[in-house]
């Protein structure tokens, strides 16, 4: 159990401990369901297996959503949150016979061939329950996709709202291009020059240029810098790891206006000397576009820097909850930014 939450949420804890999970459940839970966001996770940590069918296709792999990783009838999980009204989804694994097709009317042929158990999800956004089938081998084909999602259209969640998990590897630069299409002459815009003039005040201007200027490497072009000291321009990799990191972080809060932004690992490739900044900017941009912000850590000097923040804007602060996961423990122990000042300057480990 997490609880109190607030509008921005650092868990912080051993290795393996589960702070990542807990990112992915916020995930499983505000997409409501949907596939493919369901399995998001399992590409992620490269949950992936190879068909046993002789086709080479390739699965997606559920068995690590579970309990002992088994895929074993009537086994389940649920996540449960919500703020105004209570929120539910739930998974288990149920049998795939005739009588479930029927139920549901929603697979048939070659979808349902060798098929002998299925995921089964509800979820409180859904008018209909979603039964997933699993081959033989117990992976669910990634060739569903398309097919899938066309059949599922009468089981749309009745709410959508944007999601967006950063991973410690931040966003490629093709994905970085295709956010900025999204804010360009807007706002926001200028919002993302300022986060990146945290670490280097030099930048002028950010600019992103066809794919036809940067033919020999696609993966690694089309961002480019202006800074006031040079006169050509500079591709963003230039200015070093922490500024695309810092990027990626504005980018994914704007883009998860009105909904949630999932950050793992959020101070990768940040010196200690900028974190407070960089606090700011995700906390003023999440109050600004009304984003509830869930983040992990395993460093202390970025919880020490909500401690510092706290100091200098204290309404700032007042939107930051810390959670400690405790392993075996069947909740949090929170603390408020006030808690983490004290906690800095008794010199205690909250992590």
């Amino acid at each position: 159990m997490v609880e109190p939450l607030g509008r921005v949420n650092l868990f912080v804890g051993e290795n393996n401990c589960g702070k990542t999970s807990i990112l992915e459940a916020a995930e499983l839970l505000a997409t409501g369901g949907d596939y493919p966001d369901f399995f998001k996770g399992s590409m992620r940590r490269g949950e992936i297996m190879v068909s046993k069918n002789g086709d080479q296709e390739t699965e997606f792999d559920p068995c690590c959503l579970f309990h002992g990783r088994l895929l074993e009838l009537g086994s389940r999980f649920t996540i449960e949150g919500g703020n105004i009204e209570p929120v539910e989804l739930s998974c288990e694994i149920v049998a795939f016979n005739k009588e479930t097709v029927d139920q549901l009317d929603l697979f048939h042929g070659e979808l349902q061939s060798g098929a002998q158990i299925a995921l089964s999800l509800k979820h409180t956004n859904l008018t209909r329950d979603r039964v997933l089938p699993l081959s033989k081998t117990g992976g669910l084909p990634r060739w569903v996709d398309r097919s899938l999602i066309r059949m599922l259209k009468d089981v749309e969640s009745s709410v959508k709202v944007p999601v967006n998990y950063l991973s410690p590897e931040s966003l490629k630069y093709t994905d970085i291009s295709e956010l900025w299409d999204e804010i360009a002459l807007t706002p926001e815009e200028p919002k993302v020059t300022e986060a990146i003039r945290i670490l280097d005040p030099n930048v002028d201007r950010i600019a992103f240029l066809s794919q036809s200027a940067f033919p020999h490497d696609l993966s690694r072009g089309g961002v480019v810098v202006k800074l006031k000291s040079v006169d050509k321009r500079l591709p963003l990799g230039n200015l070093g790891d922490g500024v695309k990191r810092l990027m990626s972080l504005s980018l994914s809060i704007i883009r998860s206006s009105g909904g949630f932004a999932l950050i793992d690992e959020i101070d990768t490739g940040l010196h200690y000397s900028t974190m407070t900044k960089m606090w700011r900017m995700v906390i003023e941009t999440a109050k600004r576009l009304d984003v509830q912000v869930f983040a992990t850590t395993h460093s202390q000097d970025c919880v020490r820097s909500l401690a510092w923040l706290q100091d200098s804007h204290p309404e700032l602060g007042a939107e930051v909850r810390l959670h400690r996961i405790e392993p075996g423990a069947d909740r949090t122990v929170s603390y408020t930014a006030k808690e983490l000042v004290i906690a800095a300057r008794e010199h205690i480990e909250v992590r």
